[in-house]
This record gives structure tokens, sequence and C-alpha cells, in this order.
């Protein structure tokens, strides 16, 4: 069997659609929309309710860690979006996330979606999002920071030792394999970055 398995999409439509083929099954370990990017400032649901210059605004403001500066730009405009649109921020954001999905579940098919999912049975891979608690996969390398893990997930893959644990979440990870007994822990990649699939023939 070959599985393509596809992480941090982010909003890459075009590229989800065609990330399953020549596979038996593709699996998606999470986080499909695009919020902020920090590469294109003019992507994301930021962008588009505030603006590509307040999105490039905004990233200069967080990566100089001047986080209250940020906060206070983000108020100030979404103060005037709600008054623009008549409605709150809340409704703005939803109505761009259902935008997001309706893009990307528009590609996958929610009914192939489902039926991928229920086709998965008992396997010896262990998917997830976020990484175990093993501190050279949750190392940022453009961040520079630690980025979040499970130590429960490390947990569980000590005592139950899969194949595989395949996971995603840190976009830039020091190393993207680490091995923990039996268990070969892997990043797939930020796939938003790669537009390719992590390929396992099980």
């Amino acid at each position: 069997m070959r599985v393509h398995v596809v992480s941090d999409v982010h909003g890459t439509a075009d590229a989800l659609a065609v990330a399953g083929d020549g596979a038996d099954m593709l699996i998606c370990l999470g986080d499909m929309l695009l919020f902020l990017d920090y590469e294109d400032h003019t992507q994301g649901i930021f962008a588009e309710l505030y603006g590509a210059e307040h999105a490039r605004e905004y990233i200069d403001l967080r990566t100089a860690r001047r986080f209250d500066e940020a906060r206070q730009l983000t108020a100030g405009i979404a103060a005037r979006l709600t008054a623009d649109h008549g409605t709150d921020l809340r409704t703005l954001t939803e109505r761009a996330i259902r935008r997001q999905y309706a893009a990307l579940f528009g590609v996958i098919g929610e009914p192939e979606f489902a039926a991928k999912l229920g086709a998965v049975g008992a396997v010896d891979v262990l998917c997830t999002h976020i990484p175990p608690a093993v501190p050279e996969l949750l190392y940022d390398t453009a961040a520079r920071r630690l980025e979040t893990g499970s130590q429960a997930l490390l947990d569980v893959i000590k005592r139950t030792q899969p194949r595989y644990a395949l996971f995603g979440h840190v976009h830039n990870p020091l190393v993207r394999r680490v091995r923990v007994g039996r268990t070969e822990c892997v990043n797939v990649g930020h796939f938003r970055a790669t537009r390719v699939p992590y390929v396992v023939e099980l």
C-alpha cells in the first residue's frame, strides 16, 4: 500500500487536489487553513480581513517581539472593520474561514474524505498533527523556538512501538526524523512550502 501524508496545508488547495495522485490513501494531519503567511504577507485570512500592508506590519512587529504593538494594531483595524461592515469580527473571520474550507474540501470532496478515513482500519502507523515531546523534533530553526509537542504521545509511542509516528506542525524542524525504540518518528514536512506529500510504503 502506498500512502501519501501531508500536514500544514495552510490553504494550498491546488496542490492538495493532486496530493493523492498515485496513492492508495491520502492522509492529512491538520492545519488546513492559512491565517497568516510569514513568507507571503498577501496570503491568508489576516491579509483578506486586515489588508496585505497591515499583514506585513503585523508580521514585522511580531518578528521583532513587539507583541503589545501588534495587538494594538489589530485592535484598531478590527474596530474600523466591524464599523464598516456592521457586524462583529468573529462573524467576519468565520466567513473567511468558511470560504477557505469550501475551497479545500471542494478539491478533496467530503464523501471521498470520509471514505478514506473509514478505510484506515487497524494499522501500525500513528498519525497526529503535533510531534511527540522530543526536543530535536520540536525546535523550529526559522522561528528559533520550541513548538508544541506531546508528552502523552511520546509515552504512547514508547509503550506501543508503532512502526511509524507521522506528524507535522513544526515547519522548519531541527531534525525531521528520530527513532524511539523501533518507532520511526517523522515530520512529514510543511506542505504549503514543499507542495509534495510524504510517501510511506506499507
